[in-house]
């Protein structure tokens, strides 16, 4: 029973990775971290199934869970705050860009600004037009600058959000 729960489970992660890949490869860690345990059985099947019932619940409704700064509220602007990545030469930790204090705060002014931004200019129909998605692409390249790889990689979270 404990294998079918976790193959369900893992077939959601593995659906929802392109919605929001960091959040579900973390999703996905946990899974591994859990199995993990009752393999070794160093937690009794009662506790869990407790555990792995809350993991489920983070995983289908992804934000409960875990908090987010004020202002990232829905599934989008998590997705985009989660994916955003931040250039640092210390492998620990990076440092926030000039003018932020912290990184989250970069993160989250950063994430809002491109909702914003993409909300204005996405057309209908825009998803598969070629034009209408070079224009989205613009505005994410006007927000992040000219990292091609991550204008790239936010404009593949962007396609796969309702919220666009």
């Amino acid at each position: 029973m404990a294998e079918t729960i976790e193959n369900n489970l893992r077939k959601l992660i593995i659906d929802e990775m392109d919605v929001n890949p960091q959040y579900y490869e973390r999703m996905s860690q946990l899974l591994d971290e859990l199995i993990e345990q009752r393999k070794r059985e160093a937690t009794d099947y009662k506790e869990y199934l407790k555990k792995i019932a809350e993991l489920a619940k983070n995983v289908r409704h992804p934000g409960t869970g875990s908090s987010y700064p004020e202002g990232v509220t829905t599934p989008a602007l998590q997705a985009l705050f989660d994916n955003l990545k931040v250039a640092s030469s210390n492998a620990e930790e990076p440092a926030p860009p000039y003018g932020y204090d912290t990184v989250e705060e970069y993160k989250t002014h950063t994430a809002i600004a491109l909702d914003k931004t993409i909300k204005s200019v996405k057309k209908a129909g825009w998803r598969g037009n070629h034009f209408k998605e070079k224009q989205v692409k613009l505005a994410i390249k006007k927000v992040l600058g000219e990292d091609e790889s991550m204008i790239n990689h936010i404009f593949e979270i962007v396609k796969n959000q309702n919220d666009y």
